[in-house]
């Protein structure tokens, strides 16, 4: 009597351990499929050019061995998510701006705008979605194109970035103190010393690492 009722129950508990196998077998069939989809790392995106930097942390190979600025513009864009006005003499030069590491988004617009920068490309921060890019080298003025006015060194931005700074003086006249800055540090071209104020402040345009140099003497 006991063998019969206990019967359907152990059927029961049968099937189940068969269902049970059947699925652990058929998960580890299928396991190698849905490896092969995950994605490769940032690094290897990155080397292949296919990476498009979504934080601070990504990383970002810059690799422009020989190329005319039009070649870059669409990576800045990418890079800093703003819409460039164009300077309409851009030509210039072929470009060779490369990073030999991995860098952070942060890193990398940095590292292109100072590089330009050295090459006669000045970017001038509009708003928080634009920018303009000027060829100061062919003669362009960047003093009049909306440039931020800073009267603190604390607030100069990090990275190489064109501005106005006005340097309050007390114990030298501007006049004497711009030819002293003339001599210790060259500006550049686009960059200038005016003396403001009846004489009593400076108005440097340089860019903001060239300004705390100038402020340090």
């Amino acid at each position: 009597m006991s063998r019969s009722t206990n019967f359907p129950a152990r059927f029961r508990f049968a099937c189940l351990l068969a269902i049970l196998f059947f699925c652990v077998r058929y998960a580890r069939a299928q396991a190698p499929a849905l490896q092969s989809t995950v994605s490769p790392p940032a690094s290897a995106l990155a080397s292949a050019g296919k990476y498009k930097p979504v934080g601070d942390e990504a990383g970002v190979k810059v690799n422009f061995p020989n190329v005319p600025i039009q070649a870059i513009i669409p990576f800045y864009e990418d890079l800093t998510g703003k819409k460039l006005i164009l300077d309409s003499n851009l030509q210039g030069n072929q470009l060779r701006i490369m990073s030999q590491q991995l860098l952070t988004k942060r890193e990398a617009i940095a590292f292109v705008e100072s590089s330009l920068l050295l090459n006669g490309y000045v970017f001038i921060h509009v708003d928080a979605t634009t920018a303009k890019l000027i060829n100061h080298s062919s003669g362009g003025n960047v003093s009049n194109k909306g440039l931020e006015v800073y009267n603190s060194v604390a607030d100069l931005p990090t990275n190489e970035v064109i501005c106005h700074f006005v340097l309050p003086l007390q114990y030298v006249s501007a006049t004497d103190a711009a030819k002293a800055f003339q001599e210790a540090i060259k500006p550049n071209t686009y960059g200038s010393l005016m003396p403001v104020a009846n004489d009593s402040a400076l108005l440097i345009t340089e860019n903001s690492v060239t300004i705390r140099s100038i402020c340090r003497i």
